[in-house]
C-alpha cells in the first residue's frame, strides 16, 4: 500500500475501533482523542479519568512507557469521557522522535465485562472450596463409636462416653434415671417372684 492508502486504512480501522485510543504527552494530558466522541477529553489530563485507586498505577505506568521507551500494560478502572467507571486494559506506547520518546499512545479495551465473569467465576471456586473445606471438617468431627461398647474412639484411644466428654469438652458427669428408665426398671421389679411369706 502506499502512503495515503495507508494513512486512510489506519484511519477506517481507528474509527472502528471498540477501543478508547488517545495520544498523551509525558504530563499525561491528551494530545489526540480518535474517537469524537473523546473529543472533550483533549488537553485534559489522562489521570483525571483514572479511579482514584488507581492513579498511582496510571502514572507509574505513563512514566514507565517514556523513561524504558517500551510499550506498558496495566488494567485499572476508569471512565473515559462518561461518569460510568468501568475496567480497562491499557497499553501505553511510545511514540519516538529521532531517539527520544515525545509522545504515547494509549489503547484502551473495555474489559469491564470480561473482568465480571473472571470475578464470579473466582467467587464460585472460593465459594466451592469453602463448602469442600466445610464438609471435610464436618467428616473430620464424626466421631466414631462402638456398636457393643458405646465407646467412642478419640485420638486413637478407646473411651467410655463419660471420659470423652470430660477429656475434650471438660464437662463432669453425674449419672442419674430417665422416667422412661425409671418405669422400665419398676416393671421389672413387679414383675419378679418374691416368695410370699
Amino acid at each position: 500500500m502506499e502512503t495515503t492508502e495507508t494513512t486512510e486504512f489506519l484511519k477506517m480501522v481507528i474509527e472502528h475501533s471498540t477501543e478508547k485510543i488517545f495520544f498523551i504527552n509525558q504530563k499525561g494530558l491528551i494530545t489526540v482523542a480518535v474517537n469524537q466522541s473523546d473529543d472533550n477529553l483533549i488537553g485534559k489530563s489522562i489521570i483525571s479519568c483514572i479511579s482514584k485507586s488507581h492513579i498511582d498505577r496510571m502514572t507509574s505506568s505513563i512514566n514507565e512507557a517514556f523513561n524504558s521507551g517500551k510499550p506498558v500494560s496495566c488494567e485499572l478502572k476508569a471512565g473515559f469521557g462518561s461518569e460510568k467507571m468501568g475496567w480497562f486494559s491499557c497499553r501505553i506506547s511510545p511514540i519516538f522522535q529521532g531517539n527520544e520518546v515525545q509522545s504515547a499512545i494509549v489503547f484502551a479495551s473495555d474489559i469491564t465485562e470480561r473482568r465480571a465473569a473472571h470475578l464470579a467465576a473466582r467467587n464460585k471456586a472460593r465459594s466451592k472450596q469453602k463448602n469442600a473445606e466445610e464438609r471435610a471438617r464436618a467428616l473430620a468431627n464424626i466421631l466414631t463409636m462402638c456398636a457393643k461398647t458405646k465407646k467412642v474412639r478419640f485420638k486413637g484411644e478407646w473411651l467410655r462416653i463419660e471420659d470423652f466428654l470430660w477429656k475434650r469438652y471438660g464437662f463432669r458427669i453425674s449419672h442419674g434415671l430417665s422416667p422412661q428408665a425409671l418405669k422400665e426398671e419398676l416393671e421389672i421389679i413387679d414383675d419378679k417372684d418374691f416368695p410370699h411369706k
